[in-house]
């Protein structure tokens, strides 16, 4: 049986948190691990790192580089659309995402090289005018706009795979573009690229449901790696699957419309036998011989999938429950609740069998090893709850489990 022993637990002092958004408006957590075995942590808009003896460090981005265009805004919740920051880790290298756009200003997609036990350097970055790497030069390789990168950028094979968005402008959520990009991580060259969509689909169609121009633009749904196939969700209503070799579209379509144009399709399976993206309220199912099922979500959300079994999370009356499906049987399996008023903020499959699930009270444990069951729920600091639902980071390390939300972090022991 899985049991959760606290190792440390540190919270922001408020002068540091003070600088970012008010609670319900922040970006939220991300976590990551160095090769030197530091933990990166994005919160309050600042990247910090947390050593094995729980020293903190705080790094100044914003002097990485002297030009001008090394700027953002800090990123920024908007409602029921989430930013979650991304933060990815290989060895000494870190790819973060900057800023979000708003009006005239984009923001960058960068790569920091880390000395051991030092501070970062800037490697490479994406911003308004193309990559510029680290002796200043810039080179224009995607078409002029002002470009938004996105979060849920994907790793794999030295590769990282994100979407991104182009305005002839200014931010314009009707008439964006979304493409994809495949970049090299080390040089942070473009591989490929490839435009999926233009506009707020349906809102582009529909006037009674185009929205008030706000100057900023919902953020996509992160990418999905499965299969060989890159997974993408705009969050404007289109849904793409790439080769990942090549960037080749297999299939495009439009998410939860009454009558979705298909086309042609040359796809088999989908990630998990099914995939609901977050900005959509439909499964889709991939058939033999390349047609799509679609019908509606049956009101859980797909949080996680380890060998073959699958957690949901459904909202019912009020209060949590979490559920698991086993692969190839149908329905799922009898669901545990959670006390009123939790709110998910980040979940972690710890292998096939045992979840983790983060919320801004505390940090639970649940097995499913027949019958499913919580076996362990261990309190949170209170600097959890200064931050929105949905804002979380949850990260596992050997035997250790990393928990960040809100302004607090705090290392488990699993045992």
């Amino acid at each position: 049986m899985s049991k959760l022993e606290r190792l440390l637990a540190l919270e922001l002092p408020p002068e540091e948190t003070r600088a970012d958004w008010i609670p319900e408006r922040r970006a939220g957590a991300a976590l990551a691990e160095l090769g030197d075995g530091r933990i990166l942590w994005w919160t309050a808009g600042a990247l910090r790192a947390l050593d094995g003896e729980g020293k903190l460090e705080h790094f100044e981005l914003a002097a990485l580089s002297p030009l001008r265009a090394w700027s953002w805004l800090p990123p920024f919740r908007d409602g029921p659309s989430p930013w979650t920051p991304t933060l990815i880790a290989r060895g000494s290298q870190a790819l973060v995402l900057l800023g979000r756009a708003r009006g005239k200003d984009g923001n960058l997609f960068a790569a920091l090289e880390f000395e051991p036990r030092g501070a970062p350097r800037l490697a490479w970055a994406w911003g308004a005018d193309g990559l510029r790497t680290s002796e200043g030069e810039s080179e224009r390789v995607l078409p002029a706009g002002l470009w938004e990168y996105q979060p849920g950028a994907c790793a794999s094979a030295g590769q990282v795979c994100l979407l991104a968005r182009r305005y002839t402008d200014s931010v314009d959520e009707l008439h964006g573009e979304t493409w994809c990009l495949c970049l090299e991580s080390a040089s942070g060259a473009l591989v490929w690229q490839r435009k999926l969509g233009t506009g707020a689909d349906p809102a582009t169609r529909d006037p009674a449901r185009r929205p008030e121009p706000r100057g900023f633009c919902a953020p996509a749904d992160p990418i999905a790696l499965a299969d060989g196939r890159w997974w993408c969700s705009s969050g404007l209503g289109w849904l793409s699957a790439l080769d990942t070799a090549s960037g080749r579209v297999l299939a495009s379509w439009r998410a939860g419309l009454e009558a979705e144009e298909l086309g042609t399709r040359e796809l088999l399976v989908a990630p998990g036998d099914s995939w609901q993206p977050a900005a959509s309220n439909w499964c889709y199912r991939a058939q033999p011989g390349g047609a799509f099922e679609w019908q509606p979500a049956d009101g859980s959300r797909r949080v996680a999938l380890a060998g073959g079994r699958s957690w949901s999370i459904r909202h019912e009356d009020g209060a949590l429950a979490i559920e698991t499906r086993l692969s190839g049987v149908a329905g799922a399996r009898a669901g545990v609740a959670l006390p009123r008023g939790e709110r998910p903020q980040a979940v972690l499959a710890l292998g096939s069998e045992v979840l983790a699930l983060a919320t801004e009270r505390a940090l639970y444990l649940f097995d499913d090893r027949d019958p499913a069951r919580l076996v362990e729920r261990a309190l949170l600091p209170v600097g959890a709850r200064s931050g929105p639902g949905g804002s979380g980071a949850l990260f596992a390390s050997g035997e250790r489990v990393w928990c960040a939300v809100g302004s607090a972090i705090v290392a488990f022991r699993l045992r």
